[in-house]
């Protein structure tokens, strides 16, 4: 019963993204008999569910919603603004040159609502700056926040990375 609530529990939040954790996860699935959603469900299944059962819950925290080599960014940060989620970067000098053709993924899940809003690929690795648009109904609830990069052709991704909560007191 415990393993069957852990695994719903990554099931119902991936639902909502799941557009996002097939691009996600497809490096890591390449070369095996895995499926994205698969690989995603099994990380997250193990790593990301606070072992309480009956009260399981997501580890925000901990969730990766991409899975990859790509080197990320340092100094992320996130936002809110009235259009939306405004995410920075800083990118240093090496990456710069050499990854700049990577484009930003950006997410923001709403727990309560089990819906999120995502962006797929965003403005080049080196703009250092995107905004995320989220609808005005959307502005004031509780959101989680994660951001990558992908290789302008698809062949490598870099782990996600936790931004934090915005709007969860």
């Amino acid at each position: 019963l415990k393993n069957r609530k852990e695994q719903t529990t990554v099931i119902d939040f991936l639902k909502p993204i799941k557009e996002f954790i097939n691009m996600g996860f497809a490096q890591a699935a390449k070369g095996t008999t895995k499926m994205p959603h698969n690989l995603a469900v099994s990380h997250n299944t193990r790593y990301d569910v606070p072992r309480t059962y009956p009260a399981v819950d997501m580890d925000f925290t901990q969730v990766r919603v991409t899975q990859g080599k790509l080197p990320n960014v340092s100094d992320c940060s996130v936002e809110l603004k009235p259009e939306g989620l405004h995410f920075t970067w800083t990118c240093p000098g090496n990456l710069y040159w050499q990854r700049d053709s990577d484009q930003v993924m950006l997410l923001a899940y709403f727990p309560a609502l089990e819906k999120a809003v995502y962006q797929l690929a965003g403005v080049k690795r080196f703009v250092c700056a995107e905004t995320l648009a989220i609808g005005a109904d959307l502005l004031e609830k509780h959101m989680e926040i994660y951001i990558s990069f992908i290789a302008a052709d698809r062949k490598a991704i870099a782990n996600s990375t936790y931004l934090g909560a915005v709007n969860a007191g």
